[in-house]
């Protein structure tokens, strides 16, 4: 097994007898994207829960003072309507913004299965090579050299590989030995 050396890609460049330390593979569909797409769905929950709060706390709360303003119990001061004002669309704002981030997970998951491919990942000292495969054939090839990845994250499972901020690659981690997972974890090291 090569010594891994993120550093110095050039020096390995033309070694094309290297072998890969690792080879993994992803089965790009909607079971993925489902797993994918686990936090942001927790986010999206959370963010309808605390839209729905704020926008019931604003009817409650301005029926209450409403009540007691029409009994003459209570002056409104001007800050409170404005302070209901604000706890409304804010919580318009959450319930909206959750609304649309489950939406939007919910469709990706719909589309997944129609652009399915599988995902082949080799990795060698310096840097994966990204072999996307399309019913039978290769459709793409990618090579990302390690310290030109933008970032990395693990999720229970998955490891995620964001070569910028707009892509991202999905490792299987399922079918990984605990040597090969904690190689990677040399190589993409866990955030605490």
């Amino acid at each position: 097994m090569s010594d891994i050396n993120p550093e110095k890609p050039d020096e390995m460049t033309e070694k094309t007898e290297e072998k890969p330390m690792i080879v993994a593979s992803t089965e790009n569909n909607s079971a993925l994207q489902a797993r994918v797409n686990k936090a942001l769905k927790t986010v999206s929950v959370v963010l309808i829960v605390l839209g729905a709060v704020l926008v019931a706390g604003y009817i409650a709360l301005s029926t209450a003072l409403e009540t007691l303003a029409e009994e003459g119990k209570l002056t409104v001061p001007a800050w409170a309507e404005t302070g209901e004002w604000v706890m409304l669309f804010l919580g318009a704002i959450l319930l909206a913004v959750g609304i649309v981030l489950v939406v939007t997970a919910k469709r990706r998951e719909k589309e997944a299965d129609k652009l399915a491919s599988t995902n082949i990942f080799e990795f060698y000292s310096f840097c994966v090579v990204v072999r996307s495969i399309r019913g039978g054939e290769e459709i793409a090839t990618v090579r990302l050299v390690y310290k030109d990845i933008f970032r990395s994250a693990w999720t229970k499972g998955i490891l995620l590989l964001y070569p910028n901020s707009v892509t991202v690659y999905a490792v299987d981690l399922s079918k990984l030995s605990a040597e090969e997972v904690s190689l990677l974890e040399k190589i993409f090291p866990r955030k605490k």
